[in-house]
């Protein structure tokens, strides 16, 4: 074949500008926390357990759906939905109660009036007399008058009933009650 073919002469591609990431485009990293299988986290079954009265359990099912769709999928224990049935409700409580980091008390009219709130806060003070930041109470629609005289000397949120923003205060409190004193590692994936 003969020297007189041509090569073809490559065509300039366009290459359209790519736009420039600043940081408001940049995503921020996902948080992503992962605990070692020594950690606290795993010394007992529920991260947080949640008190409340039958009549506050809407409230208290917001609550929990909240914290278990968090970063951390917390675990939590709900006496309603958690207690075996059959099982002695004293039994169950206590066993929710010790197989918990920390405790949040629903405080609303009604569950200072039930009996079974009643018997649960004064499990959560027997096994950690002064709180220590495990036991959470939140006053939901409760004048300070009615705040129980055993938790008096304890800071309480308050809540007007649903209100997101309290709900982060309560999953940082929970992740600082469970793992402040003692080192986790929280892993950046960019």
């Amino acid at each position: 074949m003969g020297g007189n073919e041509s090569k073809p002469t490559p065509t300039p591609s366009y290459n359209p500008p790519r736009p420039v990431k600043t940081r408001s485009t940049i995503p921020a990293p996902e948080r992503v926390p992962v605990w070692p299988k020594n950690s606290a986290r795993w010394q007992k079954l529920y991260d947080v357990y949640i008190c409340s009265s039958e009549k506050d359990i809407s409230y208290a099912n917001e609550l929990l759906l909240y914290l278990q769709k968090q970063p951390e999928s917390l675990r939590c224990f709900l006496p309603m939905r958690d207690m075996n049935p059959g099982g002695a409700i004293p039994t169950e409580i206590t066993d929710g109660a010790e197989n918990s980091h920390c405790w949040i008390m629903l405080l609303t009219s009604s569950s200072i009036s039930d009996p079974w709130c009643q018997y649960q806060m004064h499990q959560f003070l027997s096994l950690a007399p002064h709180g220590n930041g495990r036991l959470i109470p939140i006053l939901v629609k409760l004048p300070f008058q009615q705040y129980p005289k055993e938790l008096r000397h304890m800071f309480a949120y308050k809540d007007c009933q649903g209100d997101q923003k309290v709900f982060e205060l309560l999953r940082k409190a929970i992740v600082t009650c469970k793992y402040g004193i003692q080192r986790i590692f929280l892993l950046f994936r960019s």
